[in-house]
């Protein structure tokens, strides 16, 4: 079992992985709207995941969280499946609400 919880996981996205990539997405899409006609305000993301959740057996029983890749499921009696629906308010690193094409505050994204 332990095996099986372990390949399904490996398939899977930590979900400060998949987190930190929607961080990137949305600072790559403040980049390419420099300058275009058209501005987007976003006050919210919404994201609906199915998220794995297991606890090691170990002495530290830590709790880790998967977002599962389409038509995964959690295959170990310790690991759960939970959908989890994010709403996120979207703020540049002054707090500020992001503006999609805000020439006052173009940066390269982090990790690119």
């Amino acid at each position: 079992m332990a095996d099986d919880l372990a390949e399904e996981l490996g398939r899977n996205i930590p979900l400060s992985e998949m987190l930190q990539s929607l961080r990137q997405e949305l600072a790559l899409a403040k980049l390419a709207g420099k300058g275009a006609g058209i501005r987007f305000d976003i006050d919210e993301v919404e994201v609906e995941l199915q998220v794995s959740v297991s606890k090691d057996r170990g002495a530290n029983g830590k709790v880790s969280f998967w977002v599962l890749e389409g038509g995964a499921e959690a295959k170990a009696a310790n690991a759960s499946v939970h959908t989890f629906k994010l709403k996120l308010r979207v703020l540049d690193e002054d707090g500020v609400p992001l503006r999609v094409d805000d020439p006052d505050s173009i940066t390269e994204p982090p990790g690119r």
